[in-house]
């Protein structure tokens, strides 16, 4: 399908979103809240101590808050507050800024770079779940921005906005997480979310989830191997505190 060169709004994506896809139906809706407020509430007992840690360690690693907050889009382009744990230092950039981190970014916090490669930076968006902004499962939410900017050019970027956003998905278990070079980098993983949306099932959440968790799992023993220093940062609950720069 060629690129489409015509600029839409972003109530124009909205509008095309909500008439492109049906809502599944009503039990089907219930049956994947229900999934994501029962697996939500156990994550969120089971991991406190961890959340707590890593509050913790935030807070002796860089200056400003544990969290950052920003908008982003939900379903059907209404917009909510998604949390994450800080890690980047702070700095002048707008939260709304269309500002892509990059491996290597200068901006990324020593324990940022841990929780960034690991994911454990998503975890706070379990409140975001329960309270109904977002599912476990579903295409990552994007920042308003990003709407403006990619709707223009990938004609099936607004269908996401069919499905509540998801803290994981097809993409982020897939080799497409961190392939995004390119405008059709940016379209085959529109096009996966949509592959989700499509053959949507409480089984292929439970799949991904279980996928998501090892997947994590990996990624945590290839950073430590990689950095074997920020292994250390966990299993003792110390983080050397940097000089802060001054300007």
């Amino acid at each position: 399908m060629p690129l489409h060169p015509q600029r839409r709004s972003r109530a124009d994506a909205v509008a095309c979103a909500q008439e492109s896809h049906r809502p599944p139906a009503i039990l089907a809706c219930a049956a994947k809240r229900t999934f994501d407020i029962a697996v939500a509430s156990c994550l969120l007992l089971s991991l406190a101590p961890i959340m707590v840690l890593v509050a913790l360690l935030i807070k002796f690693d860089s200056r400003g808050p544990v969290f950052f907050r920003q908008w982003r889009a939900g379903k059907g382009g209404v917009p909510f507050s998604i949390v994450k744990f800080r890690t980047m230092v702070q700095h002048e950039t707008p939260a709304h800024a269309l500002d892509f981190v990059r491996t290597g970014d200068p901006r990324i916090t020593r324990l940022g770079r841990l929780l960034r490669n690991t994911s454990i930076d998503e975890l706070p968006q379990i409140f975001n779940v329960l309270r109904g902004e977002m599912a476990m499962v579903g295409p990552r939410p994007q920042p308003l921005c990003h709407i403006d900017h990619f709707a223009p050019v990938i004609p099936e970027y607004t269908l996401r906005l069919s499905a509540k956003p998801g803290i994981t998905g097809l993409v982020q278990v897939s080799d497409m997480r961190s392939r995004v070079d390119n405008i059709e980098d940016h379209r085959r993983r529109v096009l996966m979310d949509l592959e989700y949306i499509d053959s949507w099932s409480i089984w292929l959440d439970v799949v991904i989830c279980i996928r998501t968790a090892s997947t994590m799992l990996q990624r945590y023993k290839a950073h430590t191997k990689e950095y074997p220093d920020d292994a250390l940062i966990v299993a003792s609950g110390r983080v050397p505190v940097p000089p802060f720069d001054s300007k």
